[in-house]
């Protein structure tokens, strides 16, 4: 597929050291000249405005964080896509992708110029996988590959990241995935990858491509449907066995074990959080009334399409403190990486401190709790007061990035621009909550959001993963021994739920089951 690979633009005026901000989407995410031109990063243009120079790549949409790192990686140096001799046979695709030479986003991308980086949802993990592979490199890569065929990126070449920001990262994972149920997402993966086989190539390749081309999955000009398919089946990706696509990287033990290959935050980093949530707690027993207590369910201010799956992370009988979420991720995920690093913390941020007083100190992880959906927080928004909010996210991040970096423009943020509370947006809008709802859900945008979550459901059970032992993509010993077990089960420390049992025994009586 044609990919425009251009800089959104670059102003006159900043300090003498380039500022790069490279953005990579999440899944089911698309380029700038895909989707009739609809903008997935609505407000970079408050990081243009502000002297950097901002790139958006495109990446795998379904593709597993470390090919999608791989990508993005080949696209800002300018080289062709390099996955790993012994990653890609070990899960059987080709090992060279697609050729980005001579159109590099920043060849010059080193630990002298060390650049900025944003993912959005699945974006903000594999921001972190390409940190790893930057920082430790992959040592049975270095061992197996002839020196000279060896990508730099395998090597471990430092700190090549000034700032890392998520928006809705998927951190730790998703509890949406282990709760979908594995009939119903298989069909769709199914739906999916054919459809991608199918496409490729085609005029609708050019309004949305998988950029799959590593799994040779492509219909062949001179090959019936027929023949298609029959070569389809033999193809590896579809094995419920593999774990290099995006559905493992998405649940709690995929994470778990990205985290395991690398530091919680590397010291000449800083590291910044957007964590989202627009749910709200409303008492509910479950369908037997065994279990009640507080639940999560959508507000009417989230967007139609990701209220179902609001409710279905804060369900009753799910942890006390995974429940509050944004329609996709929970809170406690988007915060930072945790599972496998116990002991640390995601340090909360309070805009209303964002003065010349507060230091963005690097090896840390921040965090700013935001009440915006999972797509809101990247300008998809159907209102005024959550577009404002949006872009001011973006407008101070873009200087509280300059500041921390001595750039010039790195001036006070603006105070008219700061995140407003969170009350009662439909009464702050004059309108009622059915009102708002009946906007979300009947809106043009919606439709827009619904098809992009149409790949978001396509999110796999992992549990019978048997391929060979592989320090990049196999599980964990402690996920091993159960499987899928949720990020409750890795979360060292973590709180179990505080829901109500109420006793078989006696049905009359209510005990509040302990928490740790």
């Amino acid at each position: 597929m044609a990919m425009t690979i251009a800089a959104i633009a670059s102003l006159p005026g900043h300090s003498a050291a380039k500022e790069v901000a490279v953005f990579i989407h999440g899944l089911g995410g698309f380029a700038p000249d895909e989707f009739f031109g609809f903008p997935y990063w609505v407000y970079i243009n408050e990081f243009t405005e502000r002297g950097f120079e901002a790139y958006q790549a495109e990446v795998g949409p379904v593709s597993s964080n470390h090919d999608r790192a791989c990508e993005a990686y080949a696209q800002i140096m300018g080289t062709v896509v390099d996955y790993g001799k012994v990653h890609s046979e070990r899960h059987g695709h080709n090992r060279y992708g697609r050729n980005f030479t001579g159109k590099g986003f920043y060849p010059e991308w080193s630990t002298e110029n060390p650049i900025h980086i944003l993912g959005h949802s699945m974006g903000g993990s594999t921001i972190r996988k390409l940190e790893i592979l930057l920082q430790e490199g992959i040592q049975e890569e270095i061992d197996a590959t002839p020196p000279e065929e060896l990508s730099p990126l395998f090597a471990g070449l430092g700190t090549m990241i000034k700032t890392m920001t998520s928006f809705s990262g998927t951190h730790d994972g998703s509890t949406l995935e282990p709760l979908l149920g594995e009939d119903i997402v298989r069909v769709i993966e199914v739906f999916i990858l054919g459809f991608a086989g199918i496409s490729e190539d085609t005029f609708i390749d050019e309004i949305y491509g998988f950029d799959l081309s590593q799994w040779n999955i492509t219909k062949l000009s001179n090959e019936t449907i027929g023949d298609f398919f029959t070569r389809m089946r033999e193809s590896p990706i579809w094995s419920v066995d593999n774990l290099d696509l995006a559905p493992f990287d998405l649940s709690p033990d995929g994470a778990l074990v990205q985290q395991e290959a690398g530091q919680h935050a590397y010291p000449d980093t800083h590291y910044f959080a957007f964590s989202t949530s627009l749910t709200q707690p409303v008492y509910r027993c479950n369908d037997e009334e065994t279990v009640c207590g507080y639940a999560q369910e959508a507000s009417p201010l989230m967007w139609a399409g990701l209220s179902p799956f609001a409710n279905i992370i804060g369900d009753v009988e799910q942890p006390q403190d995974l429940r509050e979420n944004d329609g996709l991720v929970p809170v406690e995920s988007s915060k930072c990486p945790q599972l496998a690093y116990p002991g640390t913390t995601c340090i909360p941020f309070d805009p209303n401190s964002d003065n010349d007083d507060w230091e963005w100190v690097p090896g840390q992880w921040y965090y700013q709790y935001t009440l915006l959906d999972h797509l809101q927080i990247i300008g998809w928004t159907y209102n005024d007061a959550d577009d404002d909010r949006a872009r001011a996210n973006f407008a101070n991040q873009a200087q509280r990035i300059l500041r921390a970096v001595g750039a010039d423009g790195g001036t006070d943020l603006d105070s008219t621009m700061a995140p407003t509370p969170f009350k009662d947006a439909a009464a702050d809008e004059g309108r009622s909550a059915s009102e708002v709802a009946a906007i979300a859900g009947g809106s043009v945008g919606s439709a827009l959001a619904l098809a992009a979550l149409a790949l978001v459901l396509w999110i796999r059970r992992s549990s019978s993963a048997t391929f060979a032992a592989d320090p990049a993509t196999s599980l964990p010993t402690s996920a091993s021994a159960s499987p899928s077990a949720g990020l409750q089960s890795a979360r060292v420390g973590r709180r179990e739920p505080a829901s109500i049992v109420v006793s078989s025994a006696n049905p009359s009586y209510v005990a509040r089951e302990p928490s740790f």
